[in-house]
C-alpha cells in the first residue's frame, strides 16, 4: 500500500491537525491489533468488542498510528475521525482512484466465489491480478481487499455479498467497477428480503456505481428485467440469450462445452452445469479485457478453485460424495 500518513489523514478529511507527525509510509492497515506488524495503521473497529480498547495493543506491536473516534494522548501519532469503519470505506475508494486499477466485481446468490476464481485465474494470465481472499466480501472485508491488493496491480476482481438491501450498493459506489456479473438470482437471506424480487433488486444495485458505459452481465431470469440499466451494456446469459453454453459433457471429474463466442472446446476440472456456466461467463470478461482465446482455455483447463467449492471428497471404505458449497439443495 503505497500511501503516507498524512494523505491517509487527508483522504479521510481527519479532524486532527496530522501535520504535527511525520509523514510516515504506511506499511498496511490493519483492524486485528494481533496481525500488527512495524509500520502499520490500525483501524479500530467496534464488534463484539470495541477496538479501541486493543490501540495500545496496537502500538506495542509496532503499528506507527492508528485511526480512532476518541480522542488520543498528543504523542500518540492518530487520525481522528467521527465513524473508523466509513474512514476505512473513504480510505479504499481513495485508493482505488488513485492506483487506476481496473474493477471486476462479482455478485450472486450462488456462484459468486467460483467466478471470481474463474475471472481472476483467466486475467492472471495476461494481467498482474489480484482476487478478494476467503469470504472478505462486505462492507469491511471489501475495502481491506482493495488495500491489501499488491502495489502492481492492474486488475482487482471483487466479490460483493449481500445480506441487507443497500448492501450490494454501498459496495458498488466504493468500488466504481468497470465490468460486473450477477450469478444468479437465487434464495439466500430471503429472510431479510421478503420475496426473490427485493432479492433481485438488491443485487442489481451493482450498477449504481458503475461508470456510464460499462460491462454488466446478468441472468436471462425475467426477474431482473425490471433492474435492467439504460446507461450500460448490458449482456445477458443462459438459455436463449445472449451468451449460452453447447454441446455440454459431464464426466466425474471434469467437464467439456462450447460457447457461442469462443471458438473451440472448453474443459473445466470441475462437474455441474452451473460451472460452465460460470466459466462460460468468466470466459466473457476475460475477452472483453483483451485476453486470448488461448489463454482462455489454458486457464480454465488448470483452473484452482477456492476450497470447499464444488470438489469429489473421498471417505473410509472408498466411498466418494460429491460437495457443492452451502446453497440450498433446491437450487443446486
Amino acid at each position: 500500500m503505497k500511501l503516507t500518513l498524512h494523505e491517509i489523514a487527508k483522504a479521510v478529511g481527519a479532524k486532527n491537525d496530522v501535520t504535527a507527525y511525520e509523514d510516515v509510509a504506511i506499511n498496511q492497515i490493519e483492524f486485528d491489533s494481533r496481525k500488527i506488524t512495524a509500520g502499520d495503521l490500525f483501524l479500530p473497529l467496534k464488534g463484539v468488542r470495541d477496538g479501541h480498547e486493543f490501540i495500545q495493543t496496537a502500538f506495542e506491536n509496532g503499528a506507527l498510528a492508528t485511526f480512532t473516534e476518541k480522542d488520543l494522548p498528543s504523542d500518540q501519532a492518530h487520525i481522528l475521525v467521527d465513524d473508523a469503519l466509513e474512514a476505512f470505506q473513504a480510505l479504499a475508494a481513495y485508493y482505488l482512484e488513485k492506483t487506476g486499477v481496473d474493477v471486476i466485481a462479482v455478485t450472486g446468490s450462488n456462484g459468486k466465489t467460483t467466478t471470481k476464481d474463474m475471472i481472476h485465474d483467466i486475467l492472471a494470465t495476461t494481467y498482474r491480478t489480484y482476487k478478494t481472499q476467503g469470504n472478505y466480501n462486505n462492507e469491511i472485508g471489501l475495502p481491506y481487499t482493495a488495500l491489501h491488493m499488491p502495489d502492481d496491480t492492474e486488475k482487482i476482481v471483487l466479490e460483493m455479498g449481500q445480506d441487507h438491501m443497500g448492501d450490494i450498493h454501498l459496495l458498488s459506489t466504493l468500488a466504481k467497477p468497470k465490468t460486473a456479473v450477477v450469478t444468479l438470482i437465487g434464495e439466500a437471506h430471503l429472510e431479510f428480503f421478503g420475496s426473490r424480487d427485493k432479492i433481485a433488486q438488491g443485487k442489481m444495485q451493482m450498477q449504481d456505481g458503475m461508470p456510464d458505459g460499462s460491462l454488466l452481465l446478468v441472468p436471462s431470469d425475467p426477474i431482473v428485467d425490471p433492474f435492467l440499466p439504460s446507461n450500460l451494456e448490458v449482456v445477458r446469459f443462459g438459455e436463449g440469450s445472449d451468451l449460452t453454453v453447447s454441446d455440454l459433457t459431464e464426466y466425474k471429474d471434469h467437464l467439456t462445452f462450447s460457447t457461442n463466442f469462443l471458438d473451440g472446446q472448453v474443459t473445466l476440472p470441475v462437474t455441474g452445469k452451473y460451472n460452465a456456466t460460470n466459466a462460460m461467463v468468466a470466459a466473457y470478461v476475460a475477452k472483453h479485457w483483451g485476453v486470448t482465446e488461448e489463454n482462455i482455455f489454458s486457464a480454465l483447463a488448470n483452473l484452482q478453485l477456492t476450497k470447499n467449492r464444488t470438489e469429489w471428497k473421498k471417505q473410509p471404505m472408498a466411498q466418494i460424495f460429491f460437495q457443492t458449497s452451502t446453497m440450498p439443495i433446491r437450487q443446486q
